[in-house]
């Protein structure tokens, strides 16, 4: 054993040796491989190419030229751009030089330069004095309206002085006069029915309807048609028969204000006269005129007793 100690001694200072030779500092680790990489950047810059025509050219000159060209297109559109909008601004100038000589536009293109701006101002300027003319002129009328305050209202007189022609219209219209009465019944107050012997159906001066005047409007106006415009206007009893109810073909008068024929003796009842005439045909077949006095009386002796 004794002899064996000093063998493994010696493996083991030879294999100390050994890897002691191998190793590296961390700074000459760096440098190398700082060289490498520039070694392999020179070799990769440094590729020889050969083009078609035979010319020899590296492979950063290649990248170069590619980028150049790259840059060309770009410049020459910009270019183009340029110069097509130098075209429009003239065009647009020369447009609106013909359409306004006198006044510049308002509004123009983004791409126009700052002096259009300026002549807007002094276009708006300009504007400004033509208004002020027209406003001067519009308040010189409202001067010459003051005095009209201090006339009189002449024309409103004129206005209503046109009553002169309703009157002469009114000379154009015709007229009837109706009036209804039962006085006699007053002087034969005891042959009257007890039932009607009351001022409500004879009044005490015997007046039912005071005389009236109404408008004759048309030509066919009859008694009939008067009458019936009285009493309703007046809200008058009237009852009749119709002309198709009784032997005479015309309207017949049976009672006015309850008054009926016979409620005071077998000769009693309703006649009518115009302009003092008694006519012998019934109201509806009997015309007026223009005029016409209309009495409708009560009577107790076939009319006898009023005169007829």
């Amino acid at each position: 054993m004794k002899k064996l100690i000093p063998l493994w001694l010696m493996m083991i200072f030879s294999l100390v040796i050994i890897t002691g030779c191998k190793i590296q500092s961390v700074e000459e680790y760096n440098n190398q491989t700082e060289q490498e990489q520039s070694v392999k950047g020179a070799s990769e810059t440094k590729i020889i190419v050969k083009g078609d025509n035979g010319d020899v050219s590296t492979k950063e000159e290649i990248e170069k030229d590619s980028t150049i060209e790259a840059k060309k297109p770009d410049n020459e559109e910009e270019e183009k751009s340029e110069t097509k909008q130098k075209e429009l601004k003239n065009e647009a100038e020369v447009t609106s030089k013909k359409e306004s000589p006198t006044s510049k536009p308002k509004t123009e293109s983004t791409s126009t330069s700052k002096t259009p701006s300026k002549d807007t101002s002094t276009s708006s300027n300009k504007e400004k004095p033509d208004k002020s003319p027209a406003q001067s002129k519009d308040k010189t009328p409202e001067k010459d309206q003051k005095p009209d305050k201090d006339k009189k209202p002449e024309n409103n007189n004129v206005a209503q002085k046109p009553s002169k022609p309703n009157k002469e219209d009114e000379k154009k219209k015709e007229y009837v006069t109706i009036s209804i009465s039962a006085a006699t019944l007053l002087t034969h107050w005891d042959m009257l029915k007890p039932a009607l012997q009351s001022e409500k159906y004879v009044p005490k001066n015997g007046v039912i309807l005071k005389s009236t005047k109404y408008e004759i409007l048309n030509e066919d106006e009859t008694v009939w048609s008067i009458i019936k415009r009285a009493t309703k206007e007046h809200g008058i009893h009237m009852e009749y028969e119709g002309a198709g109810d009784n032997q005479y073909g015309s309207v017949y008068i049976e009672g006015i204000n309850h008054l009926y024929e016979f409620d005071a003796g077998e000769l009693s009842g309703w006649m009518y006269s115009i302009n003092g005439q008694t006519p012998n045909y019934g109201v509806s077949a009997v015309t007026v005129k223009n005029g016409d006095n209309i009495q409708f009386q009560y009577t107790v002796d076939l009319g006898r007793d009023i005169g007829r």
